[in-house]
């Protein structure tokens, strides 16, 4: 999936692999039951999107990733592919498509929804450049090239070194951007109602920035690690020239968290991404306060989220930290982050002890892992053997009915960590 015209072979691939099971899956959905926004939360949440690091790709058919030989993609080649089908999935939850026929139908939704994603960036982030240097002129890019620009540019944003917030709100605003395509791709099909998605999505980020600010000032204080922050979201964010300047007068006197108006965001899932940014906020001054607990609170009542959702997110924004510390330079502190590690450690054991019992049937049906659970308790495995456990657990935890456990990215999930969270009961099961 390298160079020029890879959303085409992807999407030939696709269509040979897993269209008719998609096509399928879309056929059996009872539209009484059916909630687009939720399907899209529960289908992009395991992919790390939402937390600016996207590795899983959404519903995964095996055949498929044979075809792609997706152990050989590069990263950046494994990302744009997560985050074409984020949106394709997002497309499809668009009542645009809500009478697909045959798989053929399906097809043409499919490849139309990898066209409009250029289409849908150049609508709504309205300081984006989208030209190319064409000789001596420049030259607009359209269609399908469009698409491959913006993803390209999208996937090669690694959260390494200093450009880390700058990556991070990149790829996280990426979520933001799947919850409005679905709404943007219907509204298209009349000027006036693509332009107000546009204009609604801009809005949400500013108030999304207004919020940051908030956090910032919990404490009374702007952090020079927060000033960076401010930076790096107005960058990655591509305002147009009137919203840029309100963020400059609003730099001047911004307001605290009780003076900010959230009647706009009705979606739950909204509600949530953006408690998950401010916490991040929170977290950058290497300590949280009693203060900037006080206005996380205050932004949670603010929200109308639920003490149980607040927990799931803060346990999300922790884990995804501790999994990422090596590029946070504010976590580099010694100790700080042993502490937030054995913080994210006893929430994750509390969450398992509630499952025990279906933990301990899990393992038991993996034969190989429970084994190599109980060689572990009295002497040391391999490499090769550690990495069979390692993959296993975080496979079998994926199973635990748990929104605490499912809300911690993959990549936290070490083996010296697992070991810490198995009970002992559940690691000596006999097989």
């Amino acid at each position: 999936m390298k160079d020029k015209g890879w959303i085409k072979r992807y999407l030939h691939l696709r269509n040979q692999y897993a269209l008719q099971k998609e096509f399928e899956r879309l056929s059996a959905i009872d539209s009484s039951t059916y909630n687009p926004e939720k399907f899209l939360y529960q289908l992009l949440q395991p992919t790390g999107i939402m937390y600016g690091h996207p590795t899983k790709l959404p519903l995964e058919v095996k055949s498929l990733l044979r075809a792609l030989r997706i152990d050989s993609l590069s990263a950046t080649e494994k990302t744009r592919i997560v985050l074409l089908e984020g949106f394709l999935h997002s497309g499809l939850t668009s009542p645009r498509y809500d009478n697909l026929e045959e798989s053929i139908d399906l097809a043409d939704a499919v490849l139309e929804a990898a066209m409009y994603v250029g289409r849908f960036y150049k609508a709504v982030y309205k300081g984006m450049d989208i030209s190319q240097q064409h000789w001596l002129f420049q030259q607009e890019r359209r269609g399908m090239q469009l698409s491959e620009f913006v993803l390209d540019n999208k996937a090669s944003c690694q959260n390494t070194g200093n450009q880390f917030w700058l990556h991070f709100f990149s790829a996280s605003l990426t979520f933001l951007d799947m919850l409005y395509f679905s709404k943007w791709i219907d509204a298209e099909k009349t000027s006036y109602g693509a332009t107000h998605i546009a204009n609604e999505h801009e809005n949400m980020r500013f108030l999304i920035f207004k919020v940051i600010i908030s956090a910032a000032l919990a404490n009374d204080i702007i952090e020079p690690e927060e000033k960076q922050l401010f930076e790096c979201y107005i960058q990655a964010v591509y305002f147009s020239e009137e919203v840029n300047s309100k963020c400059e007068e609003y730099l001047e006197n911004p307001l605290n968290i009780e003076k900010l108006d959230f009647t706009e965001v009705g979606s739950q899932i909204l509600k949530k991404y953006i408690f998950e940014l401010a916490t991040l906020v929170i977290y950058s001054d290497k300590m949280v306060t009693d203060e900037e607990t006080a206005f996380l609170e205050k932004l949670r009542k603010k929200l109308r989220l639920g003490k149980h959702e607040m927990d799931t997110s803060m346990m999300a924004v922790e884990s995804f930290i501790a999994s990422h510390w090596q590029q946070m330079e504010f976590l580099q502190k010694e100790g700080s982050l042993n502490e937030l590690e054995e913080q994210v450690l006893t929430k994750l054991i509390h969450a398992l002890q509630q499952h025990q019992q279906v933990l301990a049937a899990h393992i038991r049906q993996d034969v190989q892992v429970a084994r190599l659970l109980q060689k572990a308790q009295h002497e040391k495995l391999t490499n090769e053997e550690k990495n069979i456990v390692q993959k296993s657990l975080s496979a079998i935890l994926q199973l635990i009915p748990s929104p605490m456990l499912h809300s911690v990215p993959k990549s936290f999930f070490t083996y010296p960590l697992l070991m810490q969270m198995i009970p002992e009961s559940a690691s000596t099961t006999e097989v």
